[in-house]
């Protein structure tokens, strides 16, 4: 999964955490996570949590989510991917 993200977003991605074994933690450089771009992407299947919903500081981290993987095969890891990409079109 952390090899599809570099891939896929290269500079503009940053992992922020990924040693749990249940989820990665991103920071994107590009990309506020609005309430309508996290619609737009559950509207196409995917699933995110962003971290701002559970931070102290919430405008601190619109820019960071949470994928959550312990369930999923590695196509549907790497078809959300690619749906994320699309949507966020960096």
């Amino acid at each position: 999964m952390i090899e599809n993200i570099k891939i896929l977003f290269g500079d503009n991605a940053e992992i922020l955490g990924s040693r749990t074994g249940i989820h990665i933690t991103v920071r994107f450089k590009k990309v506020v996570f609005t309430e309508q771009l996290l619609n737009k992407i559950f509207d196409r299947g995917v699933y995110l949590d962003c971290v701002s919903t559970h931070a102290a500081e919430p405008a601190k981290h619109m820019s960071e989510i949470i994928f959550g993987y312990s369930n999923l095969c590695e196509e549907k890891i790497s078809r959300g991917l690619n749906i994320l990409a699309e949507c966020i079109d960096l």
